[in-house]
């Protein structure tokens, strides 16, 4: 199992070319009372155990809700073996007119790199590249 690393979420962000906005380094503790997640629309987002260890990584691409990555990770917590196990969660929040695709190709990029144990499956990266490479020819990655 991969340890996630504060050099691991540099990487993972590398990883998002053009379409990144921003970063947020610190995480999420889901482990408190009221978790304070990030304003984004669109994310892939790594999460933790409470050993470290990379358990999950996913994607938001909600254009309409600003509260995008909370949503979802409630509807995750329904899952008892992820509400047991999650403690922290890093996005890299991308920017909001990123197409979906891309969104996916770097979830599947990031689930490459990190090999979470909860996913069930990831993106093919393989079967996404050409696409994407000719979706963002002139703009994004």
């Amino acid at each position: 199992m991969v340890k996630f690393t504060a050099n691991l979420y540099w990487v993972t962000c590398t990883l998002a070319g053009k379409a990144r906005r921003g970063y947020l380094p610190h995480g999420v503790n889901l482990l408190t009372a009221e978790p304070k997640f990030p304003q984004v629309r669109k994310a892939v987002y790594i999460v933790v155990d409470r050993t470290g260890c990379v358990a999950y990584v996913g994607k938001v691409c909600r254009p309409i809700d600003i509260t995008a990555v909370e949503s979802r990770l409630v509807e995750h917590v329904e899952e008892v073996a992820k509400a047991r196990t999650w403690a922290k969660l890093y996005a890299i929040p991308l920017k909001a007119d990123t197409p979906d695709l891309v969104v996916e190709y770097i979830e599947g990029l990031v689930g490459e790199r990190l090999e979470p144990y909860q996913n069930k499956r990831l993106p093919n990266v393989a079967r996404l590249a050409a696409t994407v490479e000719a979706l963002v020819a002139d703009a994004m990655v």
